[in-house]
């Protein structure tokens, strides 16, 4: 059961990175990775244009049981949202256009990316 855990940690991890490196080379400007509040962790925040971006990042190494991006459903969406509200506030970005993307990342069993979904204005 731990290996499992640490198997699916390193692949979120692996995704986030990925992710990352693929928005960087899209002009985006990455405000910050893995924000925590006591609502919740956002993985990544990042600047398109001028608009706020906050991002889900979905990982996963089989489509099996479905695409990463099937994975958001409402439950997280609403814990997206509320998360993303905090930082708004908390940073006094009350003024400022926003919108939600889920950038999601297939690897192959080497954690490789195989491919990589940027999913824009996802909800």
């Amino acid at each position: 059961m731990i290996k499992l855990t640490f198997a699916r940690i390193r692949t979120g991890q692996q995704g986030e990175r990925a992710a990352v490196k693929y928005l960087r080379k899209m002009g985006m400007r990455i405000k910050c990775c893995n924000y925590r509040c006591p609502l919740g962790e956002m993985d990544i925040i990042a600047v398109d244009k001028g608009v706020l971006v906050f991002i889900e990042v979905r990982s996963r190494k089989s489509t099996n049981y479905g695409l990463p991006q099937e994975t958001v459903d409402w439950r997280k969406i609403a814990k997206l949202r509320q998360i993303a509200n905090y930082y708004i506030v908390e940073n006094k970005l009350t003024h400022s256009h926003c919108r939600f993307d889920v950038v999601a990342v297939q690897l192959n069993y080497k954690g490789a990316v195989e491919k990589l979904d940027h999913i824009v204005d996802a909800f």
